[in-house]
């Protein structure tokens, strides 16, 4: 069962005859889907088990290998050896599998949507690997994030509120907080407290302002000289 080169020797009442030693190769046989193995996944890092963790964005890849159904390591001489892998992955339209010609594969990808997702690896139709992908957002983005205002009208000497939510690049809530978020507008400023408590998550932050005289405001939201609205 194992592939390899062997050397058949016969035997006539225990003396080998003079002919004997024949070498005999055996080859590897046809890739057998339950055996096939995820050797390596690159993201960002590992979570515990089998999750891998990408970043929006980032290109990411599945490290596939082949084998018959005594877990021979499928040989590679030509592209007539190559298995025909097809890959699927929700909201990732280019998804690829590149042949390493060694029987080896790799399945790449570069998703943008933030979430909890799998990567299906099918072989003649049937499926014969998912990979569990979670995919956090990417760098925050100013001009993909929004303003609320609580209202327009405030009393002088009340706190004037405004609700941020924080974006990444691809309109995914940017939640792994520590933003510096400042609010100003004439007269008064305050950095924007990271609003963690706010619907459970930290992609949402509050800013208060406080103006003591009456008159008409523009109140600006910035992170780091760019302005979100």
């Amino acid at each position: 069962r194992e592939a390899g080169t062997y050397y058949v020797d016969v035997y006539l009442r225990r003396v080998p005859l003079s002919n004997s030693g024949v070498a005999v190769t055996f080859r590897a046989g046809l890739t057998d889907p339950t055996t096939v193995q995820v050797r390596a996944r690159n993201g960002v890092g590992m979570l515990p088990g089998p999750r891998m963790l990408v970043r929006a964005g980032d290109t990411a890849y599945v490290h596939l290998k082949s084998f018959d159904t005594y877990m021979n390591a499928r040989p590679y001489r030509s592209l007539s050896d190559a298995d025909a892998y097809k890959a699927s992955m929700q909201g990732v339209e280019n998804i690829q599998v590149a042949d390493l010609k060694n029987g080896g594969y790799h399945v790449v990808f570069s998703p943008t949507t933030t979430g909890l997702f799998s990567v299906d690896v099918r072989l003649a139709g049937a499926t014969v690997v998912s990979v569990p992908v979670t995919v956090t957002s990417s760098t925050f983005f100013a001009k993909a994030s929004a303003l609320v205002a609580s209202s327009t009208t405030v009393q002088a000497g009340n706190f004037f509120h405004i609700n941020i939510t924080a974006k990444d690049v691809y309109g995914n809530l940017y939640d792994k907080g520590g933003l510096l978020l400042l609010a100003e507008a004439s007269g008064a400023s305050h950095a924007a407290d990271e609003a963690s408590g706010v619907f459970g998550s930290p992609a949402l932050y509050t800013a208060r302002l406080a103006m003591t005289e009456t008159g008409a405001y523009s109140v600006t939201v910035t992170h780091d000289g760019e302005t979100i609205g």
